[in-house]
């Protein structure tokens, strides 16, 4: 008698950064950080992604969670390609699907923060270097995962599909912190697109660069990939050609629509930050009555 043993599912970041690539996933220095290097129109990249670790030594993050080993792994994989020097630059892919960071207060003793911002650094630094960096959204985008992830992306992409959420936090944490029920959280969210979660709403923030269409997440056809891939090696070469920073996207065609307040208050912070400036230059040119030198722009220079 042969007992009917059901293999695990491959969760999705998994599936997509394998075949995308076409190699075996690498596991990094945690077993919930893959990779794998690979070529698209014969320039090399590696695509990155974190995956559920069930005997993660943190145990809340054993359901895909991004953590403290999370982010000093995904630091580790980015900054082992950007500190080669190599030319062309290599290209970096993340892959995004993680329900959001850990919530524990060891964690949070442990420098959570610290993690978190050595994944976001990594990919800044990389990208500063020259290095294209690409953000795929193949299921959930969820708080300081996706910040830690894919916001530092010169061109974030995502597979259009009612599975795709992208959202600051998840919609029971959001009834609890407004008093609000489960329901009521989701009737806003159909009406306010800021605070929606759909993959659409923040595409309509100029948050997305591209939608892709595709048939199934977790079972995709042949086009489907080969459709993906093509978008992927068209956001390497045209951030090759022109380079793009994260506050590039407020100028995106739909946000110029839909975030004119943000725009607004940014440019007012612009303005008052470059009046600042011009005070405290006139300020350190103006000799002290005692001879000396102001020393009130040492902040503005060691920053």
């Amino acid at each position: 008698m042969t007992a009917n043993i059901k293999t695990p599912p491959i969760p999705t970041a998994h599936l997509w950064l394998e075949v995308l690539t076409g190699q075996a996933a690498s596991y990094s220095s945690v077993p919930s950080v893959i990779f794998a290097d690979a070529q698209l129109d014969g320039k090399p990249f590696r695509a990155i992604t974190t995956i559920p670790n069930p005997r993660a030594i943190f145990p809340r993050a054993r359901a895909g969670e991004f953590g403290i080993e999370e982010g000093a792994a995904v630091a580790d994989c980015v900054l082992s390609v950007s500190s080669l020097g190599r030319k062309p630059p290599i290209g970096l892919l993340s892959i995004i699907d993680a329900p959001g960071q850990v919530y524990g207060r060891r964690e949070e003793e442990m420098a959570l923060h610290i993690a978190l911002a050595a994944a976001v650094d990594a990919y800044g630094t990389a990208r500063s270097q020259g290095h294209p960096v690409v953000a795929l959204i193949v299921g959930k985008a969820i708080s300081a995962a996706f910040l830690a992830q894919g916001l530092q992306a010169g061109r974030i992409l995502a597979l259009d599909g009612s599975e795709v959420e992208i959202h600051v936090m998840s919609r029971a944490s959001v009834a609890r912190l407004t008093r609000r029920s489960p329901k009521e959280v989701q009737e806003l969210e159909n009406q306010i697109p800021a605070i929606a979660r759909s993959v659409q709403a923040f595409a309509s923030l100029g948050g997305i660069d591209h939608l892709i269409p595709c048939r199934s997440l977790e079972s995709p056809s042949e086009k489907d990939v080969q459709r993906v891939r093509d978008a992927v090696a068209e956001a390497f070469e045209e951030l090759r050609r022109k380079p793009r920073s994260p506050v590039d996207r407020l100028d995106h065609p739909q946000a110029a629509a839909s975030r004119t307040s943000s725009r607004e208050v940014r440019r007012e912070l612009e303005r008052q930050w470059d009046l600042s400036c011009d005070a405290e230059d006139r300020q350190v040119a103006a000799p002290d009555p005692n001879g000396k030198m102001s020393h009130s722009r040492t902040f503005n220079e060691n920053t």
